[in-house]
Parts: structure tokens; sequence; C-alpha cells
């Protein structure tokens, strides 16, 4: 039993299996960012070239907004994992 016991010891183990973990929200402005979403194009029959080139142009703004909230995203979390593991490092 004992030896069971000590991976516990040694990591610092609630032994209930809980790990003690705080989680910071998500920021608001993310959550915004990521749930925007880019409209439909106007369904009114052939499309001109302006109007084309128009609608590459929003949809490429959106793309780069969302990567923009993805890094952030990634960002966040990666702070709380290494926070996380920084804890069981103790």
């Amino acid at each position: 039993m004992a030896l069971a016991c000590l991976p516990m010891l040694l990591t610092a183990c609630d032994p209930s299996g809980r790990a003690d973990v705080s989680l910071a929200d998500i920021p608001a402005d993310l959550r915004a960012c990521v749930a925007q979403v880019t409209g439909r194009p106007a369904g009114q029959g052939a499309m001109s070239q302006r109007q084309v080139v128009a609608l590459i142009a929003e949809l490429r703004a959106s793309e780069l907004r969302l990567s923009s909230c993805g890094k952030r995203l990634l960002a966040l979390y990666d702070a709380q994992a290494a926070a996380f593991a920084g804890k069981g490092a103790r």
C-alpha cells in the first residue's frame, strides 16, 4: 500500500485524484471576436469584378481577424498550461 501512495506523495497530488486547477476566464472581447461571422454575399445574380474584389478583401480581413483571435486563444491556453505544470512541480 505504501508503494501505491508513493507516486502521489512525489507529485504532491490530492489523494482524491482531483487537481486543484483554477482556469482564467476567456476575455469577453476574445469570445466576441471568435463569434463574429462574416455575412453571406448578397445573392443578386452575377457579381461585377469590383464586387468580387471587394468580397475577397472582406473575406481576407475576416481570415486575418479570426487568425489573430485564434493566436490569442492559444496563448491563453499555453499560459494556463504552463501555470498548471508549475503547480505540479512544487
